[in-house]
């Protein structure tokens, strides 16, 4: 597997955007649905939002077990009102700085 590569993983075609140590980053090719970042315009943070409950329950009970198990878990460090939270997800979305 190589940078730029395309591969199939569960129902969908992915793009490597970056290989690490036994990972890698991968991003879809197509738009699997369109969601907002959260339900209420409110101010609220990753750790709190409704994509990240979505892309870490109903979107990730979509693939199978044997599935989920090459799902490499991720933790995050985000700064709330309450202080630094650190937050495990298996599923993230990619923010790109411009």
């Amino acid at each position: 597997m190589q940078i730029g590569d395309l591969i199939s993983f569960g129902k969908y075609e992915w793009r490597v955007l970056d290989i690490g140590d036994k990972a890698a980053l991968v991003i879809t090719t197509e738009v699997i649905e369109k969601r907002v970042y959260h339900n209420s315009l409110v101010p609220i943070t990753w750790a709190e939002c409704d994509m990240r409950k979505y892309l870490n329950g109903e979107f990730y009970d979509k693939f199978t077990e044997d599935e989920k198990s090459k799902i490499i878990a991720v933790t995050n460090e985000t700064q709330t009102t309450l202080g630094l939270t650190h937050m495990v997800g298996k599923i993230q979305r990619i923010t790109f700085s411009i």
